[in-house]
């Protein structure tokens, strides 16, 4: 039923609201690649929105299954649906690390969007933007997972 209500939809909507749409979101491969890692991220801000944090727990910690000891991830699922509830104190009392990493996708989200936007409406070229896209995303991967990272070098 839903996979016949899509096409109707599409049908229905204006060709220029398509165009637009299209034009935004899905021109070029960089575009959709964006705009893919964007609606993941949607949905999981959704789920972690919807799902009070005591019902959360995607994954069960191995470190601390075969270690005995908590990892520096341990309790971010949980922490991310108390961030979404506006639970910081929680959070932080979960995982130390929570809103930095948490911080982390969701400026990821909104770049995707902005950088979606940026590559319509100006003449930079698609390399200069992945670029800079990367650079930029790489330098907030190393400030917000830094602990993380840290503590995963440490058991080499």
């Amino acid at each position: 039923m839903h996979l016949k209500v899509l096409p109707k939809t599409w049908k229905i909507l204006k060709k220029s609201v398509r165009n637009k749409l299209f034009r935004l979101f899905l021109q070029t491969p960089y575009q959709l690649v964006n705009t893919s890692f964007a609606l993941v991220l949607a949905g999981l801000f959704v789920y972690f929105a919807w799902a009070p944090s005591d019902e959360v727990n995607l994954l069960s910690c191995s470190y601390k299954k075969q270690f005995g000891t908590y990892c520096y991830t341990c309790g971010l699922t949980r922490a991310f649906s108390d961030i979404m509830h506006l639970d910081f104190k929680s959070a932080l009392g979960l995982n130390a690390d929570a809103i930095r990493v948490f911080m982390f996708f969701l400026i990821q989200f909104f770049g995707r969007l902005f950088l979606n936007i940026l590559a319509v409406r100006t003449n930079i070229s698609t390399s200069k933007l992945v670029i800079c896209d990367v650079a930029i995303s790489l330098l907030l991967l190393l400030f917000c997972f830094w602990n993380i990272l840290k503590w995963n070098l440490s058991l080499l």
